[in-house]
Formats: C-alpha cells, structure tokens, sequence
C-alpha cells in the first residue's frame, strides 16, 4: 500500500523504541516525497502535529495549520490513510469529500482493511481508531440516536471489541503508539469509560508484553500505573528493565528511590555517594519524573557540597524547573534559598507562600523555614518554643539550624530569649 520510503518513514517514526535522529531523518525524507506521493504528504502533516501523533522523544514542533494542509492535500491526492486522518481531525469537509479520488468511504476502509489483514501495523492502528473514536459511525453511514436503545450496549461492545483486536495487532507488531489506547482501555475502560473494557488481568499481560519487547514506552506507563498503586516491590523489577533499554523514565523513578536512601544516610551522619543518583537523575530530566529529577540535583549539590559551598545559582536552576513541573521535591530547600536570598533575592513572604507544601516532618530545609516562620510570627503565632523544637532536630547536621537555635538561650523559668549579640 505504501511506497518504500513511506515504510522507512513508519518503520522509524513509530515502530518500536523510537529514536530522535532516526526519526528525524524520516522527516526530512517525508518532505522530499511529498512533492509526488500522497502518502509521504500525510506522514509529513503527522510530524507537523508535534506530540499529538508522535511520541515525544522525537521533538517534532507543532505545526498545526501547516499539520492539517498537509493532511488535507494527502487526502485529496488520494491517500487512504490520509482520508481517515481527516476523520480524526474533524477536517474532513465537503471539499474532501467531493474532491477526494475514492467513490465512497466504504472505499477507503476496504483499502485499509486489506493492508491491515496483511500485517501493516500502521494500517491496523487506523483500523482500530475507526472503530475507537467512532468513525465508523460515518463511514458505514450509523445513525446512533435511531438506533433502539435495547440494541445500543451489543453495538458498542461489538465495535469497541473490534477496537481491541486491532489495537492488539498493531502493538504485536510493532506500532509503540497503540499501546496507549490498549491500556487506557484494560484500565478504566478508555476515553469513554465503559466498564465493559476492563480488564486488569489483560491489562498485566500488555505490561507484561511490553516489558518483553522493552519497549520504552510501556515500561513507562507501567512504572507510573505501579508506583502509583504503591507496588514498589514490583517496581524495582521494572526499572532494571527499564535501565537496560534506556528508558528515562526508569532513570527518573530511581534516582527519585535512591535519593531516599541518600538523605536518610545524610540524617544519620553519614557521608553518602551522589554520583549514580546524579546520573541517573540528569538521565530522566526528560521523563515524566523530570521535576523530581531536577529536585534531586538541586537537594544533593546542596546535601554534598555543604551550604557554604553548594552552587545556589545552579541549585535555585533546578528548584525553579522542579516547581515548574509541579515537584514537590526540593520545595523545602526553595523556601531556604528564598529566606535566605540565596541564588535569588530574599523574599521571606515568598518563602512562607511555598512552606505549607513541604513535607515538615521528613525535609529539614522545610524544618529550618517552618522554625522561622514561628521566630518572626509569619503566618502562624510567634513563638520561639517550636522554632527551637524544629532546629533541634537537625542541628548536628545542618549547621544554619545549629546557628539559628544558638541565637537563643533557655532562661531560669524556662523561657527562651535571644541573645545580645554585638
């Protein structure tokens, strides 16, 4: 169905664990063809869609105007494929429908289905969205609301079944992006929901498949779908797996369970080794632990170096990318950095803004600016009882905590009042 470099083009842009060069040489190759080829016009235009039709690794800008000319013109050239993508963009208009060189969407769904049948995952992928996002409806002409109502559930298990088979094909064969679909589907029964769809069991055995093959993509999803059920010792399973085919994602979750151990070893005196969580961290910056990732480095380069040599610039870096990204990780040492204008401007306001987020009980930082907050009366009533409780339990090694509570002496009735320093 496709031309040579049209399948070169699949083959690196969704086919397995994608990679960036690869990737983008395809799209150059794409802009080449699509003077003569339909279908290198479409492929094109989903390179133009940025993230929507491509996995992110391959960091294709989103064009979208320019995305949907070029889906269009495939379309009116006489691209199969490219007809069911103006279906899913909502661009299939009447000038499409006129002009396209097919007699009927009938027509182009028996082109599809054949390369289907024989094995083109792509084409198995559209199979499966026709019958997913309800396309089909349109093309074998569906009227749903004249549909009796005692017939509607059989149908929608009849075409969400067909979905299924056709998304499981496609990923056996190869087409990473299916993988999505087939998940969300096994999990809370896809984009609409239908309980009918789930399936935890089938749901472990795709997590399963795709740990198998490596494929990046999975691992990820099954890192975030464990972590999130509290099945760390699962996890660890997972991440070595992970590691070995180079999923960030495997790099972020690890350092983020090893920087744990780091800091729990740092609370008890001890002198930790950073350099495999720094590597690790630096390695899944780009993954969806990315702002915990830039917390990490931020916290180690300040736990490491000491707060008379740490880096503020590079650490106040990393903690605005953390906050950026929504990570918690760090918070307490950002409220630090702000309360003590290091690596920025001191804004004690700033700081009590941010020190409700902080987990108090584990994150010293957070301790050291919670003891402020009660020293200066800020957001809470002054009392320097609990902000000597809070520096106590890190002075032996956070020194600004040592230094903070040594401002202060215990009077004869108990009290605590600060000391005359000149």
């Amino acid at each position: 169905m496709f031309s040579d470099v049209v399948k070169k083009a699949i083959q690196n842009l969704y086919i397995g664990n994608v990679e960036k060069e690869k990737a983008w040489e395809a799209f150059k190759q794409l802009k080449v063809a699509a003077k003569d080829d339909a279908d290198a016009m479409l492929f094109l235009g989903r390179c133009y869609a940025g993230d929507c039709y491509n996995l992110s690794i391959c960091e294709f800008e989103e064009q979208s105007v320019l995305s949907e000319n070029c889906i269009r013109e495939s379309a009116l050239r006489g691209s199969a494929a490219g007809v069911l993508c103006c279906m899913r963009n909502g661009i299939f208009d009447d000038e499409v429908k006129e002009k396209m060189p097919f007699d009927s969407l009938e027509e182009v769904m028996d082109q599809m289905f054949a390369a289907a049948k024989e094995g083109d995952a792509y084409c198995q992928n559209a199979v499966a969205g026709v019958y997913y996002w309800g396309d089909i409806l349109e093309i074998a002409g569906i009227d749903l609301e004249a549909m009796p109502d005692e017939n509607k559930a059989d149908f929608y298990v009849d075409m969400f079944s067909r979905a299924v088979y056709w998304y499981e094909e496609a990923y056996r064969n190869g087409y990473t992006m299916a993988f999505r679909n087939l998940a969300a589907m096994y999990e809370h029964g896809g984009t609409y929901e239908f309980e009918f769809l789930i399936n935890k069991e089938k749901l472990e055995e795709l997590f399963e498949q795709g740990y198998q093959k490596g494929d990046i993509e999975a691992i990820t999803t099954y890192l975030s779908y464990l972590a999130g059920n509290g099945e760390h010792e699962k996890v660890q399973r997972v991440i070595e797996r992970g590691i070995e085919v180079g999923c960030p994602a495997a790099y972020g979750l690890s350092a983020w369970y090893q920087y744990d151990d780091f800091e729990e070893a740092y609370m008890e005196g001890k002198q930790p080794v950073s350099s495999r969580i720094v590597e690790y961290a630096q390695k899944g910056i780009d993954s969806m632990y990315g702002g915990e990732c830039h917390g990490i480095l931020a916290c180690v380069e300040m736990l490491e170096k000491g707060y008379l040599e740490a880096d503020y610039t590079k650490i106040m870096s990393h903690l605005e990318q953390a906050r950026k990204l929504d990570s918690k990780v760090g918070i307490g040492l950002l409220a630090y950095c702000y309360i003590e204008g290091l690596g920025c401007e001191a804004n004690i306001h700033k700081a009590a803004s941010i020190i409700d987020q902080c987990d108090k009980i584990t994150d010293m930082f957070g301790r050291y600016v919670a003891g402020k907050m009660y020293e200066y009366g800020i957001k809470t009533p002054k009392s320097i009882p609990r902000a000597i409780g809070l520096w106590e339990i890190d002075e032996a090694v956070f020194p600004p905590s040592a230094i903070a509570k040594s401002q202060y002496y215990k009077t004869w009735y108990g009290g605590w009042k600060k000391k005359d320093i000149r």
